[in-house]
């Protein structure tokens, strides 16, 4: 009996406990706690006039301020913006590379970043007009990082020199002394050259248009056209009956001219033309037939 109390009495003994099983986890770092190495993106050497460059670029996972310091071809130093942002203008010494350092203390320091500072040849365009007394026109522009203030030198069948302007544009006027192959040249801040060539040519004049046209009692008007590279200033040369024989006039800008005379006898009127090279032109005639009183 008693045996059987007690195994009544061991049967109701509360059920142990349940163990509660904390797990712990641990708490990953952040970025926001923990500072990522600093970097510098879009790194870049832009020319701007002469030997002066801009440098600029970004810093990227790196805390605020600091200070980026160049080498290579350009030597410097600046700070970044409130976006981490850097520029700086600063002459360089020659073309090649330029390299980049971020630091912010003793213990954070970017890798290096490299650019490189290069420049193309110029490039010269050219035209040209004819002018009086063999002078020629020339004009044109130099393509290049910095065309500004460059100066253009000529040489060949005309020499002189010209300086362009802002956006490389130029004109001269120059003194050919003979036909043929006029050089430009022009080097850029770098020591690099450019050059083109144009041809000084020369066409003969012609008489275009001319005619003899009676006025009144004996006076004749004779007029036409000289066509040429620059007729302005050219002699024409009359010869014929008495009173036009042997008569000169000069030719306007235009190309036009004109002379009025008394004349008292009916014969062909001849006119010719020599331009400022020497070459003449083909005889252009007309009559004279007076009418009788």
């Amino acid at each position: 009996m008693l045996t059987l109390i007690s195994r009544l009495f061991s049967d109701r003994r509360p059920a142990p406990r349940r163990q509660r099983r904390v797990q712990l986890s641990l708490e990953s770092l952040e970025s926001r706690d923990c500072l990522t190495a600093p970097q510098i993106t879009s790194f870049a050497v832009t020319p701007l006039d002469g030997h002066l460059v801009l440098l600029s670029g970004q810093v990227t996972g790196n805390p605020p301020g600091g200070t980026v310091t160049f080498g290579g071809v350009v030597a410097g130093t600046t700070a970044l913006d409130a976006s981490n942002n850097f520029s700086l203008a600063a002459y360089a010494t020659n073309l090649g590379a330029v390299t980049a350092v971020y630091t912010n203390g003793p213990n954070i320091t970017s890798d290096a970043a490299q650019a490189t500072l290069t420049s193309d040849p110029p490039v010269i365009t050219l035209s040209l007009t004819h002018g009086p007394n063999r002078t020629v026109n020339v004009s044109g522009r130099v393509t290049d990082e910095a065309p500004g203030n460059r100066t253009v030198y000529f040489s060949g069948a005309a020499t002189g020199s010209a300086v362009t302007n802002a956006y490389g544009f130029f004109t001269a006027t120059l003194q050919a002394t003979a036909l043929g192959s006029l050089q430009a040249s022009v080097t850029d801040p770098w020591g690099l050259p450019g050059t083109a060539t144009i041809s000084i040519t020369n066409d003969p004049p012609v008489i275009v248009n001319f005619e003899a046209s009676e006025q009144w009692g004996n006076l004749w008007n004779f007029s036409g056209q000289v066509l040429d590279e620059s007729p302005g200033g050219l002699i024409v040369q009359f010869s014929g009956p008495n009173g036009i024989d042997g008569r000169t006039v000069t030719v306007a800008a235009n190309g036009w001219f004109n002379l009025t005379v008394p004349v008292t006898q009916n014969g062909f009127t001849t006119v010719r033309v020599t331009d400022w090279w020497g070459a003449q032109s083909l005889m252009a005639w007309s009559i004279v037939s007076i009418t009788p009183l």
